[in-house]
């Protein structure tokens, strides 16, 4: 009854939003990230793993709502990579791929806006799925013990502190977020609006 009744709700806000909003477009945007997960995932590790990270990918849908709010969702993505020389006492050489997946909705509140850079803060809200592979079979009991690889989703909480957007042309922008928790803290990126 609970879930029934905040469906309802969501509906109710989205209704309202889109009745409120014909005079004002969708965008979306593609995102590159950089997060602290490989300094996190690696903590204090020994000379013998190197890691490698690819940056934060996200895409994500806006809907402005009026002049001031706009509701989206969006995806991300994040490749880590730890590499092991000489582990253990058989000296092996093995690779961990873990790959860090989000799912969020947000909201935006939008400010500055008569200004050639527009900003916004935000918080986004959502799942975020954690997966690793490994070609060392010793190993999978110890990725199957990993406090993060028995929980394959958790919250994704993200607070948007400062996003500033700019349009390049009439339709192709470009933005930057400052942001704390799930999938990035600082990213820069491309927004098209529809």
């Amino acid at each position: 009854m609970k879930k029934t009744a905040i469906f309802i709700f969501f509906l109710f806000i989205i209704k309202i939003g889109l009745t409120q909003s014909e005079d004002y477009k969708s965008s979306i945007s593609l995102n590159f990230g950089y997060s602290f997960a490989e300094e996190l995932l690696v903590g204090s590790a020994v000379n013998e793993i190197s890691t490698n990270a690819l940056p934060v990918v996200l895409i994500g849908y806006d809907y402005q709502i009026n002049k001031r709010f706009s509701i989206g969702a969006a995806a991300s993505s994040q490749v880590l990579y730890l590499n092991y020389s000489n582990y253990g006492s058989n000296q092996d050489d093995f690779k961990i791929t873990y790959i860090i997946n989000t799912y969020t909705a947000r909201g935006l509140v939008h400010y500055a806006l008569d200004y050639k850079i527009k900003m916004y803060s935000g918080l986004r809200l959502g799942a975020v799925d954690y997966m690793a592979y490994t070609n060392y079979n010793s190993f999978e009991e110890r990725l199957s013990t990993d406090f993060a690889m028995t929980k394959p989703f958790d919250i994704a909480i993200q607070t948007i502190l400062l996003g500033m957007r700019t349009k390049l042309t009439d339709r192709l922008g470009a933005n930057m977020e400052l942001c704390t928790g799930q999938p990035y803290f600082v990213s820069l990126g491309l927004t098209y609006s529809l």
